[in-house]
């Protein structure tokens, strides 16, 4: 806003600022907030609308011969610029810049700096992904690296907040649980993340959570009889305590066979 006053009085203004790094884990709601971010420029005028949106991975503008990847970034970039403007968001990018990156790799980070600077005031960059993986993939190129001002650093979900987003979860989808479960919940949480490690995925582990819980529900109440109303929107708290031995038996299981399979 400010800038764009700036713009409106005569002045210089420059809005690159907007391209940043969103750091994190997964399931940290790095999309979500990207997507609101979007919302709030929209809100200001900045980018004709929320739906300027455009999610972006390495499969999207990586090409297959010489020359293809130049012509995927820039397309990307003018059919944004080409709507008034947007925000592109581009997940786990970060593979660009690895060890075994190949030289569309590079043409890709090289065509996504020069487009940085080519819509500089209409198109907006979000690069996301691990923190330790985005500071390699920033320094891959110094041109990338001065376009970009800010890191907003997204911490991992605690066990605490995660019994909170699955019981956001449960009531969006209009359930109510009977029975004592939050202890439940929240060793689930404590235990996967203790097997998964880095792998633990924050956010979607409460998603998954939750549609396993309301899969063994569906398998417990339709039984040959026609469900009522109140049994459709009824969780039992031993659906919840059953669902989470499932998924962790199923995590166990298949880190054992890994570990096998290696030798060990």
């Amino acid at each position: 806003e400010f800038d764009l006053e700036r713009e409106r009085r005569g002045l210089a203004s420059d809005l690159s600022g907007c391209n940043m790094v969103f750091a994190g884990q997964p399931g940290t709601a790095k999309t979500t907030v990207a997507r609101e971010f979007a919302r709030v420029l929209a809100e200001r005028g900045i980018i004709p609308g929320r739906e300027n949106f455009k999610e972006c991975a390495k499969s999207d503008i990586v090409g297959q011969y010489v020359g293809h990847t130049a012509k995927k970034v820039d397309s990307l970039f003018q059919e944004i610029a080409s709507k008034g403007g947007g925000v592109i968001f581009f997940d786990e990018i970060y593979t660009l810049a690895e060890k075994n990156c190949t030289c569309y790799d590079t043409e890709a980070i090289n065509c996504i700096t020069q487009n940085m600077e080519n819509y500089r005031s209409k198109v907006f960059c979000i690069f996301a992904g691990y923190e330790n993986k985005m500071n390699e993939f920033i320094n891959a190129n110094p041109g990338l690296s001065s376009r970009i001002s800010t890191t907003v650093r997204f911490e991992t979900y605690d066990d605490e907040t995660l019994c909170r987003i699955f019981d956001s979860i449960v009531k969006e989808n209009k359930f109510v649980i009977t029975g004592e479960y939050k202890d439940v919940v929240k060793n689930f949480f404590s235990r996967l993340r203790t097997v998964r490690g880095k792998n633990f995925g924050n956010g979607r582990e409460a998603r998954n959570l939750f549609e396993n819980v309301k899969r063994l529900t569906a398998c417990r109440i339709f039984n040959g009889k026609k469900p009522t109303k109140s049994m459709l929107s009824s969780i039992a708290a031993e659906d919840i305590s059953a669902a989470a031995e499932e998924m962790l038996s199923a995590v166990i299981n298949s880190r054992e066979n890994e570990m096998k399979a290696i030798g060990f």
